[in-house]
């Protein structure tokens, strides 16, 4: 089965061909094209099992997309349908707008002023410790890669959590609207923080810190959980037993930790379904 011309992005985004360059080739040369980088990708023969199952899951996802048609905007944001469109847009939204409410920028972009208006440093040395702070924030972006499949992704991710769990439907669209509030969030808390800072002084970080400690209920009570699991499966807990209190499923919550073993049978298995639909 190859995908229809609507759906021609997804093929091009793995073999990193051009609407340009791609002229000329018909969808079963970017199909090849595809299947050699994936290939290449995991290390494999370009007829292994595995490559097979991961070009036909990426195929599978194209022509659903393309059967379906593009999302309108009314149908993001509302909950008629069982796929709960509006509730998933809004827990999307949360881990964003989490990232900004924190008050994390507040110190990103005032660190120094802080540290020396509030207090007492020198210009220089408060130039030097903000630097620190801001070098810290690097090297600690790098343990959540090792920890949070076993912790879970609802606690540590926010950048990816809204693409997995939005329908393949809305996905795009869906996605835009997170970002767009975390980019929103990010405007308001800069342009709010020197004001209440000049009104409230350090007490503003009160504000920031009984924030930060709202978000272990609202992410307990209304986040799920999407490690090790399918996007599929990720689609019927909103089927199954719809709720505004995701979180208190037991089930809609707990955390798979797959194996690479895992991945390869899973990808095999598409590579049997594949070879079934073009029987």
């Amino acid at each position: 089965m190859h995908p229809t011309a609507s759906g021609l992005d997804p093929l091009r985004a793995v073999t990193g061909i051009t609407s340009g360059s791609s002229l000329g080739l018909d969808l079963g040369q970017l199909e090849h094209n595809a299947r050699h980088v994936i290939a290449r990708l995991l290390d494999k023969d370009d007829h292994d099992p595995g490559v097979t199952g991961q070009l036909n899951e990426i195929l599978e996802a194209i022509n659903l997309e393309a059967a379906d048609g593009e999302a309108s905007w009314s149908e993001v944001f509302s909950n008629a349908g069982k796929s709960r469109n509006l509730q998933r847009v809004l827990l999307g939204m949360g881990p964003y707008m989490m990232n900004q409410w924190s008050g994390v920028n507040a110190l990103c972009y005032y660190l120094a002023y802080i540290f020396e208006r509030y207090l007492g440093f020198s210009t220089q040395m408060a130039l030097i410790l903000a630097s620190v702070a801001f070098t810290q924030y690097a090297i600690m972006s790098w343990p959540p890669y090792f920890y949070m499949d076993k912790l879970g992704r609802r606690w540590s991710v926010s950048w990816s959590y809204s693409a997995e769990i939005q329908p393949l439907r809305v996905r795009n669209k869906a996605t835009a609207v997170g970002v767009f509030s975390h980019w929103i969030s990010n405007f308001i808390v800069v342009m709010i923080t020197p004001i209440a800072m000049n009104a409230i002084g350090g007490n503003y970080f009160w504000i920031w810190a009984i924030v930060c400690a709202s978000f272990c209920p609202l992410t307990y009570f209304f986040a799920i959980e999407t490690s090790g699991r399918s996007l599929e499966q990720i689609d019927q807990m909103f089927y199954n037993k719809p709720r505004v209190l995701m979180g208190l499923n037991q089930e809609n919550t707990r955390v798979i930790r797959t194996t690479a073993a895992d991945e390869e049978n899973r990808f095999k298995a598409f590579a049997v379904m594949g070879e079934k639909g073009r029987g």
